[in-house]
Formats: structure tokens, C-alpha cells, sequence
């Protein structure tokens, strides 16, 4: 767990894994419906899921995520609907953060709270970054262009 919530520290990590409840899931299990609210954030432990959004009345998948990844986190920094549907593709076991674990954790540690939220913020940047370059490359260099090979001072 420690890759996805990088800036935890150990006992960060072990009060957060006291909260987490484990799902199992069978092939072909839906773990969240685009259109309804998520039961809260899910790292994958165990097999793989596909990201699928609907479009025409089919289920398009448009990524598969791994063992170690982290799905539903935008369930707690925004309330509202989930944008995409996720779907076991295999066997697949996760734990699961449920907001009403969570809350009453990061109240009595605010510093854990911080640490948790700027491990997800750097994953979503992670995920803008990757998404930024398959639309197109690197904007950077589009914008201004290569910059030379010499050392900047």
C-alpha cells in the first residue's frame, strides 16, 4: 500500500490498514456503477479490474488497473456520482476505505489526514500527467518548444 499513498509514514500506514475492510471479487463483479455513489476508495491487493465508461448502451473499456492500484478516490474529496464504471476482470481481492472509517480517523490525526489527501492529490496528478501525454505528448515542449542540452544556470 505504501506505493499508492506514498507520503504515509509506518504508523500512518498501520492506523489506516486497521480501518480497511477486504472485498473479494469474482470475474466480471461490479465493484463501482458509473451514475451511482461509490461506497468509498479500493486498493487492489489481488488480480485486476477494467475502467469502463457506457456510451451508446455498450460498456467501452478504457483502461485496466492492476494489483496496487487505487480506484474510487474521488468519492472522498467530492460527493456525487461515479464518472465510470469498474468491473473485476479476474478474481480480484481489495481493501476498502469507507468514508465513515476514515472520517473519525483523520479527526483525531490531522497530520495522517494531510499525508493521506497529498498521496491521493499526487496520484491524480499522476493520472493527469499520463493522460496529458497520450492526448498529445509532452505540453511543455509543445508550448516552448526543446530546450537544448546545455545546463541551465
Amino acid at each position: 500500500m505504501k506505493g499508492q499513498f506514498r507520503f504515509l509514514t509506518a504508523e500512518d500506514t498501520r492506523l489506516l490498514y486497521r480501518k480497511a475492510q477486504l472485498a473479494r471479487l469474482s470475474s466480471g463483479q461490479l465493484l463501482i456503477r458509473e451514475g451511482a455513489v461509490p461506497a468509498g476508495i479500493f486498493v487492489l491487493q489481488h488480480g485486476s479490474v477494467d475502467i469502463c465508461r457506457c456510451h451508446g448502451g455498450q460498456d467501452i473499456i478504457v483502461s485496466t488497473l492492476r494489483a496496487g492500484a487505487l480506484v474510487g478516490e474521488n468519492a472522498l474529496l467530492k460527493a456525487g456520482p461515479a464518472t465510470a464504471s469498474v468491473r473485476a476482470r479476474e478474481a480480484t481481492d481489495c481493501l476498502v476505505f469507507t468514508e465513515g472509517r476514515l472520517l473519525p480517523l483523520f479527526a483525531s490525526n490531522p497530520w495522517l489526514a494531510g499525508r493521506f489527501y497529498q498521496s491521493i492529490a499526487y496520484i491524480i496528478s499522476q493520472r493527469l500527467r499520463r493522460l496529458n501525454l497520450e492526448a498529445g505528448g509532452d505540453p511543455f515542449t509543445r508550448r516552448f518548444g526543446r530546450i537544448p542540452d546545455w545546463e541551465l544556470i
